[in-house]
């Protein structure tokens, strides 16, 4: 498989990877709030210049296609946009919520996880996932945003099976005082562009990349509910 770059900017983690049958090449990882627009490039500059490879060595360019801020977003998907169109490549639009589940999978050995982000206005992106290997997280259900509240009446439902991962979990009192209904928990994970690299590779065999022109955001937000391909 030749080398995917991956970038994310939808949460206020800032992240550019470069990974090859699924090892990491090159990365950035930063939490920097606001201004994703302004380190983006300059951290595919890095990551690519690490990796000693060049835009036209790339098989594809994944981003985080969200949920998350609308603005952070937006930066992936129109930086990412102009890269493919310069590089000649295929985009290949990946969950944020998918690659957060993978990493709470990397990093813990979760297998069936809960992920969450603070989706602001009371509520939270989420999502479950099964995991395994490097590369596998099938979605269970949907993609949805929703009151916490919500994210406690699923784990109720099947205490002990899910970890819960993301700062959405931290970020409500009601999600906190929950945290014994899961098999464990931690807030302090964040998407990552390791795992969409990963994930965008996997993508990029089956051919389910997009013309740069055709990627589309998911801010969930605007929708009931946002089934991803492949979901169970």
């Amino acid at each position: 498989m030749p080398p995917v770059l991956a970038l994310d900017s939808a949460t206020e983690a800032c992240s550019v990877a470069v990974v090859m049958d699924s090892e990491v090449l090159a990365s950035r990882h930063e939490m920097i709030g606001r201004g994703h627009a302004n380190r983006l490039l300059p951290m595919v500059g890095e990551v690519l210049a690490q990796a000693g490879l060049s835009l036209a060595e790339l098989g594809g360019i994944a981003f985080g296609k969200g949920p998350g801020s609308f603005t952070g977003v937006r930066v992936a998907l129109s930086v990412a946009q102009g890269l493919a169109f310069g590089a000649g490549v295929q985009l290949l639009p990946v969950s944020g919520l998918q690659a957060l589940a993978l990493r709470a999978h990397a990093l813990h050995g979760a297998t069936a996880v809960l992920a969450c982000l603070d989706a602001r206005m009371g509520e939270v992106y989420v999502a479950g996932y099964e995991c395994s290997g490097k590369t596998e997280a099938t979605l269970v259900g949907l993609e949805a945003v929703m009151a916490p509240e919500g994210v406690v009446e699923r784990l109720s439902a099947d205490p002990g099976r899910w970890y819960l991962a993301g700062p959405g979990a931290g970020a409500y009192s009601a999600l906190r005082e929950a945290r014994h209904l899961a098999v464990g928990a931690e807030p302090g994970l964040w998407p990552d562009a390791r795992d969409i690299a990963r994930l965008g590779g996997l993508l990029l065999q089956r051919g389910a990349g997009v013309e740069p022109g055709a990627a589309q955001p998911a801010y969930l937000r605007n929708e009931v509910a946002h089934r991803s391909s492949g979901s169970a």
